[in-house]
């Protein structure tokens, strides 16, 4: 069952944990291709601070695909794709609950991307 932080974080906006956003991560020899994502709403429950979007997302293999293995905080809150080819957005939103100092979407050796 998809767990939908932007309710459990509703009623109770204090918490610490900050969750990491949709992760796509392929590697340099393992490019992740033909990716399509289609009438999609994300919402996260916001609070990363501007200087939160400057962090570095690890590459990791090992330890893969285990989320927290790329860090406890993201350097965006919706999205963040990585060594990824044609990349296609269509109708897509990502939003947050409460204000968030990061971007929506970081993408890291991507090519062949589209947001309709």
């Amino acid at each position: 069952m998809a767990q939908n932080y932007a309710d459990d974080y509703a009623g109770n906006l204090t918490k610490k944990m900050i969750p990491l956003p949709f992760i796509i991560s392929g590697q340099e020899d393992s490019v992740i291709r033909n990716v399509s994502l289609s009438n999609v709403i994300f919402s996260a429950p916001g609070g990363g601070l501007r200087e939160d979007s400057t962090r570095e997302m690890k590459n990791v293999r090992e330890e893969y695909p285990m989320a927290l293995a790329f860090g406890e905080v993201a350097p965006v809150y919706g999205m963040f794709a990585r060594c990824v080819d044609r990349l296609r957005l269509y109708n897509v939103d990502f939003s947050t609950v409460r204000e968030d100092g990061r971007e929506a979407i970081r993408l890291d050796r991507v090519t062949g991307f589209a947001e309709v």
